[in-house]
């Protein structure tokens, strides 16, 4: 099911999704060795890195000055994000300051 909102994430579905597929792969742990938990598992790796990377995109290309409100799904975002992990989170927090700072010393650079 996870796999099927790579294409078109809905993120209200994606974040209690990881959660659970996290908590499973806690579960299988100690069988971390075979082939095809390893594959799965690299699978689910690809998709949390593709998800982390269209909410951050997603959140550099709005503008409050230019967009207006944001849009509902934004929220729904950030619990993915949240969902994937700390150092997602760390990162997506890093990128986000930066991109705001860029558009404001862009908006209100005199020199």
């Amino acid at each position: 099911q996870l796999q099927d909102l790579v294409a078109d994430p809905d993120w209200r579905e994606v974040a209690p999704l990881v959660h659970v597929v996290k908590r499973l792969f806690a579960h299988f742990a100690e069988h971390k060795d075979i082939p095809t938990l390893q594959q799965a598992s690299a699978q689910f790796t690809a998709m949390q890195t593709d998800f982390t990377r269209k909410i951050t995109d997603q959140f550099t290309a709005y503008d409050p000055m230019i967009d207006g409100r944001a849009p509902d799904n934004m929220a729904h975002a950030c619990a993915v994000i949240d969902a994937v992990g700390p150092e997602a989170s760390k990162a997506f927090m890093h990128n986000f300051i930066q991109n705001l700072l860029e558009k404001y010393q862009r908006k209100f650079h005199h020199g």
